[in-house]
């Protein structure tokens, strides 16, 4: 027995040792030989200019001598010329009869409503219908962040816990309660509100910074070191400015740009712009102005006549101005290397652990990467998904690597 656990602990001596050997060979043909590849990726990448700037548009700003105004339109959303925009109260006291008013009569129509619809009924089934249908909704304005729809729904259900809880046929007892209540605050609120309608039509923004008034020809008038300090100056709020009507649909961006920069902007040319976190995609605007030259500078204002309420509610942002566009693959530095005939190439593995040479055409050096062509008409090409060699050494076309 003594003999059969010496030779198993012998065994396993040697089994560990083994082991061991194989590991330490392992490493040191991996630090003294490291292989290693990355996958090939087609890429676009862009020559860009950043440029700090300034939006224009037709703004027409509201005021109001009231001292609280609630604004009824939907922030950046089209409102037509004599349209409700908002209602002015004199004092809080005012507003909060108006919010009271505005529950009723959304609680009145509800009930009116079902009333007329025939489904005042003792129903259970009915109701509970209603509920879920009403519940689901809720979910969803909720997610959606709509608090006007979540108000309306929540009256909705209400209504409905009413109907479920006393019966439709106190329905017409409540209906005239409501209504004289309504009639009461109603007549109370006549002399303490006032409704602001739209003077004319346009996107409503509540965004005022007081810059309002800048025209386009105002811009184009100025030399790059007066834009500068208008971008860099911040303006007064009007006083008793609660928002403004912005008009038409063209808008412009205005910004200095170093005079070897604007050599390629031509007006009536196209410029792919991004606006970061405002438009995460190129913008195709089009050159609407280039000033003379001022101690290197040129003032640049381009002119769109989409997405104006994405940047409605801002006015000084930053830009890049993409020139220059390179489509192809992306390739790590450590990956190309130079063939028997001076030609830029990658090694790819294939077949196993066999590597292959595969010519490519440089087209733009990013820095830690190059972008190489994508020839997909040429049949040894290197092709988007190939697992390219990164390190390794003595490398030959049709190396097997072991």
């Amino acid at each position: 027995m003594k003999r059969s656990n010496f030779v198993f602990k012998v065994v396993a001596a040697l089994f560990f040792l083994a082991v061991l050997a194989y590991i330490g060979i392992y490493l040191y043909r991996s630090l003294d030989d490291p292989f290693r590849t990355t996958p090939a990726q087609a890429y676009t990448i862009y020559d860009s200019v950043s440029a700090s700037g300034i939006f224009i548009r037709d703004e027409l700003t509201l005021y109001s001598d009231y001292d609280i105004v609630y604004v009824s339109a939907d922030e950046a959303k089209r409102v037509p010329s004599g349209g409700e925009i908002a209602v002015a109260y004199l004092n809080q006291q005012n507003l909060d009869r108006a919010m009271e008013i505005r529950r009723i009569q959304a609680q009145v129509n509800r009930m009116e409503h079902l009333k007329e619809g025939g489904i005042l009924t003792n129903d259970p089934l009915q109701l509970n219908v209603q509920m879920e249908d009403n519940i689901l909704r809720l979910k969803q304005s909720v997610t959606a962040r709509d608090m006007s729809a979540v108000e309306d729904i929540t009256i909705s259900i209400n209504t409905l816990v009413f109907f479920d809880r006393d019966g439709p046929d106190n329905v017409e007892q409540t209906l005239a309660a409501l209504y004289a209540e309504l009639n009461a605050l109603s007549s109370a609120q006549d002399q303490g509100a006032a409704e602001i309608y739209a003077p004319q039509s346009g996107l409503f923004s509540s965004f005022v910074d007081g810059y309002e008034n800048m025209t386009l020809q105002d811009i184009k008038r100025m030399s790059p070191f007066e834009l500068d300090s208008i971008i860099k100056s911040e303006h007064a709020i009007p006083e008793n400015a609660f928002g403004k009507i912005v008009c038409g649909i063209e808008w412009y961006f205005a910004a200095n740009l170093k005079s070897e920069e604007a050599k390629g902007l031509t007006v009536g040319a196209t410029a792919d712009l991004i606006f970061g976190v405002y438009l995460s995609d190129p913008l195709v605007m089009t050159v609407e102005h280039v000033s003379v030259e001022d101690n290197g500078y040129c003032t640049v204002i381009f002119s769109c006549s989409k997405a104006l309420a994405d940047t409605i509610n801002t006015r000084k942002q930053s830009a890049e101005i993409l020139q220059n566009e390179y489509s192809g693959i992306r390739v790590p530095k450590n990956a190309i290397r130079l063939n028997d005939d001076g030609k830029a190439c990658v090694y790819v593995v294939v077949a196993g652990l066999q590597v292959r040479e595969k010519l490519v055409d440089i087209i733009y050096d990013a820095g830690d990467f190059y972008i190489v062509r994508n020839e997909t008409d040429r049949m040894n090409a290197l092709r988007p998904g190939d697992a390219m060699v990164t390190s390794a050494k003595n490398l030959y076309d049709g190396k097997v690597m072991g």
